[in-house]
């Protein structure tokens, strides 16, 4: 079963979307889809009066930017994806990780207080597969409760490798609008955990690149097989067998 992560940001580009939903219907059987908020939930953190405030690419959480990831996420966020792809023709159905329980979450431990910010913990993998089963593409924005019913604001990307994982996804995608892990402007064809500690300690990756590199290795731990980063162009070109943007991997096959 195929798992796409998208990021937030992209969610206000109609040509992004336009363009997911032509590479949704190039799969073989509809994929479970994993977005952030991202840029629209800063915007109206914004609005709100509220200043967005991130540790290691995490949104700190209090109580009212809480407020304003759910109106985010499970709000403007989801209707902009499941919206387009409904005009598109396609069976979208828009929940959250709190949903049915689908992703149960603990609190994130962190060497600074990030407050209401989650960590999943367990997918209920049956109910996914049912839901696909039937036609569904499923798009899951991250808000997940813990198994006391507290509400967290969860970095999609983390949720998207736990979804993979246990639906034991051959390969993880994460949609991105770049053509992959860049390092001086050059699109990294491979990248294995020697050359992620050589780049990190190189200062080549980015904040916002780290928890998504990450969850990349998280999921290869917990069985995904590999991870593709890519823009839509190239995941598509992925499909058709040729080789694009960045495929992460334990060890490199090169090495």
């Amino acid at each position: 079963m195929w798992v796409l992560k998208i990021g937030g940001r992209q969610l206000d580009n109609p040509r992004f979307l336009q363009g997911l939903g032509d590479l949704i219907g190039q799969f073989p059987k509809p994929p479970i889809i994993v977005h952030g908020g991202g840029k629209g939930t800063s915007k109206l953190s914004s609005r709100l009066g509220l200043k967005s405030r991130f540790v290691d690419g995490l949104r700190v959480t209090d109580e009212a930017t809480l407020e304003a990831a759910v109106m985010g996420l499970a709000g403007l966020a989801k209707m902009q994806l499941v919206q387009s792809l409904v005009s598109q023709g396609l069976k979208a159905l828009g929940l959250t990780g709190a949903d049915a329980g689908l992703v149960r979450c603990k609190k994130l431990e962190h060497e600074q207080d990030l407050g209401w910010v989650g960590e999943p913990y367990h997918v209920n993998a049956d109910g996914l597969k049912l839901l696909a089963s039937a036609g569904w593409v499923v798009c899951i924005s991250p808000l997940c409760l813990d198994d006391q019913g507290q509400l967290y604001n969860v970095n999609a990307d983390p949720v998207a490798a736990a979804i993979a994982a246990a639906l034991n996804s051959e390969t993880l995608v994460f949609v991105t609008d770049v053509e992959g892990v860049l390092v001086e402007g050059q699109s990294v064809p491979e990248l294995d955990r020697a050359l992620f500690h050589d780049l990190l300690e190189r200062g080549h990756l980015t904040e916002g690149m780290l928890p998504k590199l990450r969850a990349c290795f998280a999921a290869l731990d917990r069985g995904v097989e590999q991870v593709l980063i890519s823009h839509l162009e190239g995941v598509a070109a992925w499909l058709k067998g040729q080789p694009a943007g960045t495929m992460v991997r334990n060890v490199s096959k090169y090495r």
